[in-house]
């Protein structure tokens, strides 16, 4: 007598497919969470040292909270006048809640940049899995850009108007392409892309030729439900004329400043310059090596490029699939690549990755679109081979992207506090020379810190708000024999001509000698 044994259960595509798309929340969460952690963590002690810009927008939230004013005295600003460049006005209004729960202090100015770079994670998501019509798109975009270095750097920092650009525009463009099977987003698609216009001057550049390819894709759409369309463009316009009414003012703007067209060459050497500038954003050099040119270690991590080279062959596939399926959202995705650079190439540094920090997210989407059409290809094999081949993929991904993530952490926690502590970096020292000033207020007539920052009275404002009377910027030129004075100067503004009594010394994290804090006894020799 013979016993069937009954056949062993196959596990099926379909059946594994809808046990991923279960997972896919948990998944999504775990990636948040992953973004957090790695933006928020020891964020006001790394990077090391902070930057006068930094203290700026900190300041003046806080003098919003404190006064509805800003540093100069005007009620609820649309822009800042700060140095004269006119900082624009979310991520300061962003401030103001985390500096009325932690006070002013380095921790409470970051922590706001990197929730806005936890935020990006997710809208980041959103769009991709709009764009691409796939939530596994969504989700490897999402984790590509949580652990991408372009997008940790800026988010660790106190430079919010770029880090808070990228969720307005990607939460922006995701409302828009909802609003083509429900119109009635559109107006707040338009709101929010107009709220974008405020974050960060890139937006300025980017913006105007992603509404034309909106308009050209989708014309049909547009034309019918014309009500909803109309209206959103007239928010966009309200949010608008603030800004070229500004700019045709007259006061002077960055964005003139810091522009192509401040280098005054000719029409025909101008065109040259923009166009190598905006080739260089697509050079591999620029992308996975050494990221900015020049000493500014303040833009990024000596040494490693702003992506992962386990991203290349992902990004060459990604690539070809948009080139390959010409259809509307995939050119919204071309769009999207090349208007990047536009804001770097029109400036007048080269390769600055700061100003095109829209890159971060383009890239982790045309990753994200890459890996999944490489595994969706190794599907179409036979079963066995197919899935073998699919999980080898993947756990190779895997692997070497977590050893390359582990290489970036180790050394931007490791060496990157060495390397960037000085005056080309985050020009460490402001904070210990104020505390040191105010400590001893009432033994001296006047506090002396070194004018060699960028608009160093900044920091007297920021960790000094309640005010240091005695405090001023200069150098040994201020030296008053009447007075007792107290100095912190840069070791090389030490001048031989003088005598000096120190009281104390401020090293960097790499043991460099960073200031003394002396007092001038007399003339050397006398």
């Amino acid at each position: 007598m013979s016993v069937a044994i009954p056949a062993q259960p196959v596990l099926r595509q379909p059946v594994l497919a809808a046990s991923l798309r279960r997972a896919q929340p948990a998944l999504l969460v775990a990636v948040i969470v992953l973004a957090a952690v790695v933006r928020m963590v020891g964020v006001g002690d790394n990077p090391p040292g902070f930057f006068t810009d930094e203290a700026s927008v900190g300041y003046n939230a806080y003098s919003i909270l404190k006064t509805g004013k800003d540093e100069h005295g005007d009620s609820w600003p649309v822009l800042f006048r700060a140095f004269g460049e006119y900082k624009l006005p979310v991520y300061i209004y962003s401030l103001v809640p985390f500096i009325a729960g932690l006070g002013l202090d380095e921790t409470a100015v970051r922590l706001a940049s990197a929730t806005y770079g936890t935020l990006a994670v997710f809208t980041t998501y959103l769009l991709a899995g709009a764009l691409f019509r796939k939530r596994s798109v969504g989700l490897a975009a999402a984790l590509f850009l949580a652990i991408t270095p372009w997008h940790i750097h800026y988010s660790r920092t106190g430079f919010g108007e770029l880090v808070s650009f990228l969720p307005f525009l990607t939460l922006g463009l995701y409302l828009f392409l909802l609003g083509v099977r429900k119109n009635e987003l559109w107006p707040l698609a338009g709101a929010v892309l107009g709220i974008t216009l405020y974050t960060y001057r890139a937006s300025w550049v980017v913006l105007p030729p992603l509404f034309l390819v909106l308009a050209v894709l989708y014309r049909k759409e547009l034309q019918k439900g014309w009500r909803m369309p109309l209206l959103a463009l007239g928010i966009l316009v309200l949010f608008g004329l603030p800004i070229v009414w500004h700019l045709l003012s007259g006061s002077g703007d960055r964005s003139q400043d810091a522009g192509l067209l401040s280098l005054n060459l000719g029409a025909w050497d101008t065109f040259k310059r923009f166009v190598t500038e905006y080739r260089s954003y697509f050079s591999l050099a620029f992308l996975f090596d050494h990221a900015d040119n020049g000493a500014i270690t303040r833009h990024y991590l000596p040494g490693f490029g702003l992506l992962y080279r386990v991203q290349l062959p992902f990004l060459v596939v990604g690539l070809l699939g948009l080139l390959l399926n010409p259809r509307r959202e995939n050119l919204v995705a071309l769009a999207l690549l090349a208007v990047y650079p536009l804001s770097g190439a029109l400036g007048n540094e080269s390769l600055i990755s700061s100003r095109t920090i829209m890159g971060s997210v383009v890239f982790a989407m045309i990753t994200a679109y890459g890996l999944i059409l490489v595994v969706s290809g190794l599907r179409q094999l036979n079963r066995p081979y197919g899935q073998a081949a699919v999980g080898t993929v993947l756990v190779i991904v895997a692997l070497l992207s977590s050893v390359a993530f582990a290489s970036y952490l180790g050394r931007y926690h490791g060496e990157y506090p060495k390397l960037s502590a000085g005056y080309w970096g985050w020009q460490s020292g402001p904070r210990e020379i104020v505390e040191y000033f105010l400590s001893v207020e009432d033994e001296y007539d006047q506090l002396i810190m070194d004018g060699e920052f960028n608009a160093p009275y900044m920091f007297f404002r920021f960790y000094a708000p309640e005010g240091c009377g005695k405090c001023v910027i200069g150098n040994t030129g201020r030296y008053d024999r009447r007075l007792k004075q107290l100095f912190a100067l840069r070791p090389q503004n030490l001048v031989p001509e003088y005598s000096y009594q120190t009281m104390r010394t401020l090293t960097y994290p790499n043991g460099d000698h960073a200031f003394s804090l002396v007092e001038i006894t007399g003339r050397a020799g006398s």
